[in-house]
Order: structure tokens, then sequence, then C-alpha cells
């Protein structure tokens, strides 16, 4: 499937206005993707990137554009023509069933259901392709991302990494089914937006 042909949606009542969800690779997303960093506080860069960065470097826009819609998956959500989040997963090299998760929403857009939904939509693409497992790195002062997995995956196991915490969960929990079953429920009932 190509990434014209991934569905959009929007839902003004969740967001609080309209917000396209899509998969990046459109044309434009690249400098869309770019002007996302500047909007982030030097906090959100550093708990996102677990260092100082001040804007992204050709090279890691890159790595960051590097998607083939199956081993490496991205959904951005975008205001007008404006990214303010984005979410992606990659395959781990160790197993074909378990990925690699993360994500960043703009500061100004934070704590209204956008990382969630944007992990929904990661969620759904990677056990279309087969991939059960998740796992995500978060420092542990990202309290934030803590109660995100805590939202998305509450049957999650924490480990310890070189730079901070360690979080894997699979789909095939109970929990995390109900908690995807009610999430594609709530998006399959927004109205779909024109391409």
């Amino acid at each position: 499937m190509s990434v014209q042909d991934w569905p959009r949606s929007t839902s003004a009542v969740e967001f609080g206005c309209s917000l396209d969800i899509r998969a990046l690779g459109q044309p434009g997303d690249r400098d869309r993707l770019k002007g996302l960093c500047p909007r982030l506080s030097a906090r959100s860069r550093y708990m996102r990137f677990h260092g100082a960065l001040n804007e992204l470097s050709e090279t890691f826009l890159d790595q960051l554009m590097d998607v083939d819609h199956d081993l490496r998956e991205a959904f951005v959500a975008l205001q007008g023509e404006e990214i303010v989040g984005v979410a992606r997963y990659v395959v781990a090299a160790e197993s074909p069933s378990l990925a690699e998760v993360t994500v960043l929403v703009a500061d100004a857009w934070q704590r209204q259901g956008i990382a969630r939904h944007l992990l929904s939509r990661v969620r759904e693409s990677a056990v279309q392709r087969g991939i059960t497992g998740f796992r995500a790195s978060v420092l542990p002062s990202n309290e934030p991302a803590q109660r995100l997995v805590n939202a998305v995956a509450p049957d999650h196991h924490v480990f310890r990494t070189s730079d901070g915490l360690g979080f894997r969960w699979s789909h095939s929990d109970p929990a995390s089914r109900r908690h995807f079953a009610r999430t594609t429920a709530a998006e399959s009932s927004t109205p779909a937006a024109s391409p």
C-alpha cells in the first residue's frame, strides 16, 4: 500500500480543532518535520532525543524520513500544513515481530490525546504487518511518556537501559488489546477528511 492510500482522519471533538493524521512521506514533509524542532522546548527536545538538540541535521532528517511503510513507518498529525506530532515504529533487528516506537508532540499540542492517537495508528499499522511486540526507551525523568505507556499498554514490562528505562509490551496482552479495540472503535467513528 502506498503512502497516498493510507486513510486520513480528523477529529474536531477530541483535539478541539481539525487535525489530519496520515502517514509520513508526502511532498513537503521533510520541511514540515524540520519545522517541528523549533516549536519544541529545550526540555521536550531533551526528553525525546535523550540529549541537547537545537535543530535537526540533514543526516538526522534523512533517518527520520526513511520510511518504507513496512519495516519503518511513521504517522504525523498536522494542523493545516504544520506537523504538530509524529509517531513511528522501526522493526527490531533481532526480531521481525518486535518494533521500537517513538512519539513526539509539539509543546503547544501536548496533553490533548494526540500522542495516544498517533501511537494507536502506529500500532494498527504494525499489527497489520505481523508485529506483536513493542518497546520504547524513556528517560527516568520523562513522567509524561511513562504515563502514556501506562495508558496505551497497561500490561507493559519495565527494564533498565543504559540511559534510562525501557518499556516492552505485546499487542496480545489482554489490557493492551482492550485499549486498542476501544481506540480503534473511537477512531472509526471520526469523519474522514478529503485527500
